[in-house]
């Protein structure tokens, strides 16, 4: 083991994160992850499961930004940077997922114990069923999963 952590830079790190989860390897990893979900999710068309999986793991990918050792000025930079980013990377479907983008953004940051229950509630609130309670003890789990190899990865770095 070396004694020393790679460099990674931020905006390198967001951009590879943020180009697979509107990747054709993504959709596929979508496509099955729904077919795991409760089956309440059924009739929710894959489309609309899919925006908002996106903006939610938008979301996600910030938080563990937020919890590295990256200056201050490395993470505004990254934030001056994202909506454009995403618009050249999805331009038909740039405003619907920076706007879920955002409400995710705003849920998370509405709690001041546990920012991803908000979250885990919007995104289960938001595919049109009425026992929503399955789909958000479900998704609250897949979020901090998520949160938890992200972190783990990154471990091994020390972002600029």
């Amino acid at each position: 083991m070396s004694l020393f952590k790679k460099r990674l830079d931020l905006i390198t790190y967001w951009k590879k994160k943020t180009e697979y989860l509107f990747s054709d390897e993504w959709v596929k990893f979508a496509q099955v992850w729904k077919e795991q979900c409760p089956v309440q999710l059924e009739e929710t068309s894959f489309q609309h499961f899919l925006t908002h999986f996106r903006a939610a793991s938008l979301q996600i990918i910030g938080i563990v930004i937020s919890r590295t050792n990256a200056t201050r000025d490395r993470r505004i930079e990254l934030g001056l940077q994202k909506d454009s980013y995403i618009r050249n990377l999805t331009p038909k479907d740039a405003d619907t997922i920076l706007s879920l983008y955002k409400a995710y953004n705003s849920s998370f940051g509405s709690s001041f114990t546990d920012g991803v229950r908000p979250m885990a509630q919007l995104f289960a609130s938001s595919m049109g069923v009425a026992d929503t309670t399955p789909i958000e003890e479900f998704f609250y789990e897949t979020f901090y999963t998520m949160i938890g190899n992200m972190l783990t990865e990154l471990k091994r770095y020390k972002l600029q």
